[in-house]
């Protein structure tokens, strides 16, 4: 409530009891006061939710990352699994390669133990590479000569052939008939 107070001047001015502004005062701290705590508590939960999001944000980062990091790595797989089917298909192709090279080579193998050492071809058709070289050992240790292979410089393609005598010559051609079931 206020009074009104005249001035020596004869203005007059409005006048309030101390107790009525201390009441004001007091009430103003007071709400000052429940002003300040909601702001504290308004500050602890605006640190919190932003503590979560840069913890939220650090997550996204790393997941983002871990997924880039997939990407390459599942990149790399696919041009790996790639490579690997085309060495796997190099693989079987040198493996198929190398098998005819070894029939060959026993081949030859059977054919330069029968022409140098005199055994019959039929003899030798079911030996292994390692049979033949164990053979071959046998047959130097017991002193069977090798006959050195001739070649016919003549052109007429015969390649590597021994002499034979018609006797020889029969058997061979009988063997070969009886080979074709004939």
């Amino acid at each position: 409530m206020a009074y009104e107070h005249p001035m020596p001047d004869g203005t007059v001015i409005k006048v309030v009891p101390e107790a009525d502004l201390l009441a004001v005062k007091h009430g103003a701290e007071k709400e000052m006061g429940e002003v300040k705590s909601q702001l504290q508590i308004a500050q602890e939960q605006l640190n919190a939710v932003t503590k979560h999001r840069d913890e939220t944000h650090a997550n996204l980062l790393q997941a983002q990352a871990a997924k880039e990091q997939l990407e390459e790595q599942i990149k790399e797989g696919v041009v790996t699994k790639a490579q690997a089917e085309e060495l796997q298909t190099k693989l079987i192709a040198k493996e198929q390669l190398v098998g005819n090279l070894n029939t060959k080579l026993l081949d030859l193998k059977r054919v330069n133990v029968s022409t140098a050492y005199g055994v019959n071809m039929s003899t030798l058709q079911e030996k292994t590479m390692e049979q033949l070289e164990s053979l071959e050992e046998a047959l130097k240790l017991v002193g069977k000569p090798a006959k050195p292979a001739t070649v016919d410089f003549a052109g007429g393609g015969g390649g590597t052939a021994v002499p034979v005598g018609a006797l020889e010559q029969c058997k061979q051609e009988i063997a070969a008939i009886r080979a074709k079931g004939g």
